[in-house]
C-alpha cells in the first residue's frame, strides 16, 4: 500500500504595523525677563538712595521633549506554510 497526496504550500508573511508614534518638541518659552526699575534717588548732602534695582522674573519655561513612541513594531503571522494532504488515496 502505498498512500500519495497532493501538497500545498501557502505561505502567508505580513509585516504588520511600523508606527513612529508622536515626536513633539513641546514648549521652549524663555519666559519675562524685567530688569525693574532702577531709580537714583536724592543726592542731598545726607541721602544718597540708589533706589530699587529689581532683577525682575527670568523664567525659562517649558522644554518638555513630548512623546517619542516607536510605535507598534508587530510581525504579524508569519507562516512558513502548510502541507495539507488533500485527496488521499491508496493504491
Amino acid at each position: 500500500m502505498i498512500t500519495e497526496g497532493k501538497k500545498m504550500s501557502d505561505i502567508n508573511y505580513n509585516t504588520g504595523n511600523n508606527n513612529t508614534g508622536n515626536n513633539n518638541t513641546g514648549n521652549n518659552n524663555t519666559g519675562n525677563n524685567n530688569t525693574g526699575c532702577y531709580n537714583t534717588g536724592r543726592y542731598n548732602a545726607g541721602d544718597y538712595n540708589t533706589g530699587s534695582c529689581n532683577a525682575g522674573d527670568y523664567n525659562t519655561g517649558n522644554n518638555n521633549t513630548g512623546d517619542n513612541n516607536a510605535g507598534n513594531w508587530n510581525s504579524s503571522s508569519s507562516v512558513s506554510g502548510y502541507f495539507n494532504t488533500e485527496s488521499l488515496k491508496t493504491i
